[in-house]
């Protein structure tokens, strides 16, 4: 079926079917306060800047996004990770997604190398006052504190792939686009963060998974 958009372009509707999955669905009972102070966390490091801005970030629904993969974790560093994935979004809306870094890949290179010394030290003097490395600089202080030395470090590594994902997404754009679903997948698969999202399940669940089993 084709359905006719404002600009009279002929759009094909497709109907997706219903999804089944067998598994109920799960959600962490905290879900609500850990969202609401994620909120309180952002303004008060300025990465939000009044209502517009601050429900711009709370309708990425982070905090049950990564509830529902994480029901049983521990609240505090529940919190962490769900402050990270409401940054990531915001962070990939900044820094990689607008403006002119997004068709350059040497021109997001500065910014990921500060990111990964931020992550790496700690060292808020490296943020240069930018409200998003001054948060993840919160965030990584936050980490360290709570996790293991193991877990800190594969979820450094992890914004390695990540932020290298999105040097190849800014060269492909430069060029015009992936040439086929194997360029796409093999970027994708990197690129949208998911790498440090999946690092931080051992962090959440507080449980260190050993390196033979990962």
């Amino acid at each position: 079926m084709s359905v006719h958009n404002d600009t009279g372009i002929a759009v094909r509707h497709v109907e997706i079917p219903p999804f089944f999955c067998p598994v109920e669905p799960v959600i962490h009972p905290d879900v609500e306060v850990v969202h609401r102070r994620s909120g309180r966390w952002a303004r008060h490091l300025g990465l939000v800047r009044g209502p517009a801005e601050l429900e711009r970030w709370n309708r990425t629904t982070a905090a049950e996004f990564y509830g529902g993969m994480v029901p049983e974790a521990v609240t505090e560093h529940f919190q962490i990770a769900a402050n990270w994935v409401y940054w990531g979004f915001s962070f990939d809306d900044a820094h990689c997604d607008e403006g002119e870094r997004k068709t350059s890949a040497a021109g997001f290179v500065p910014i990921a190398a500060r990111l990964l010394r931020v992550l790496e030290t700690g060292d808020e003097a490296l943020c240069g006052g930018d409200p998003h490395l001054l948060g993840l600089c919160d965030l990584a202080r936050s980490y360290r504190r709570l996790a293991t030395p193991t877990q800190t470090e594969r979820w450094i590594t992890a914004h390695r792939r990540w932020l290298y994902g999105v040097v190849q997404q800014n060269a492909l754009r430069a060029r015009g686009g992936p040439r086929g679903l194997d360029d796409y997948l093999a970027v994708r698969l990197h690129d949208c963060g998911g790498p440090p999202t999946e690092s931080m399940f051992e962090f959440a669940n507080a449980a260190e998974v050993p390196g033979s089993e990962l």
